[in-house]
């Protein structure tokens, strides 16, 4: 009785938890990928789309397929979260659906000079910035030219980001980005 006179003194606490947990949950790949679309949501005045699901950091692509494979009825009827698996452009997946389970890509900017990753979808404008400011966290590999069964083949100039500056790009990013 204590308990239910407990629950009832707090109603809207109540339907705002069980509104928190009914909302769709959204796997990323790491945590930057989190971070950075909470930024570029508050930079774009977006931020409101970003309260009606749940960010989770799926700890890498790997663990994205594992939710993929074993999701199956039983588990949707523990969690009846629709969830979203939201892949980087470069994993070679493919969207598609299975009952309350939607894998999504992010597309694939394919003029930027960095084909992998959310930072894919950064502006050219933002690259040069990064690398102008702070070149340790861009790694470039110049074009280069080679001769494959009498055939010169040229392989055009690309970015990357340092894999051991990624943290310390995007808290500098989500810090100075504009």
């Amino acid at each position: 009785y204590e308990a239910f006179k407990e629950t009832n003194k707090h109603p809207e606490k109540i339907t705002a938890e069980i509104n928190q947990h009914s909302k769709p949950i959204v796997f990323v790949e790491g945590d930057y990928d989190i971070r950075y679309l909470v930024k570029a949501a508050e930079l774009l005045g977006k931020s409101h789309v970003l309260e009606k699901v749940q960010l989770k950091d799926g700890g890498g692509f790997g663990n994205l397929d594992k939710i993929w494979k074993n999701y199956n009825n039983s588990i949707s009827e523990i969690v009846p979260n629709k969830l979203i698996l939201l892949y980087d452009c470069d994993t070679n997946k493919q969207d598609s659906q299975k009952n309350l389970v939607f894998k999504r890509v992010l597309p694939s900017v394919s003029a930027n000079p960095i084909s992998i990753g959310i930072e894919n979808l950064f502006s050219v404008e933002t690259i040069e910035k990064i690398a102008g400011e702070n070149p340790q966290f861009i790694d470039i590999h110049e074009a280069s030219t080679k001769r494959i069964r009498g055939v010169e083949v040229t392989t055009p100039a690309t970015k990357s980001v340092n894999k051991d500056e990624k943290g310390n790009m995007c808290n500098w990013l989500c810090g100075n980005g504009t």
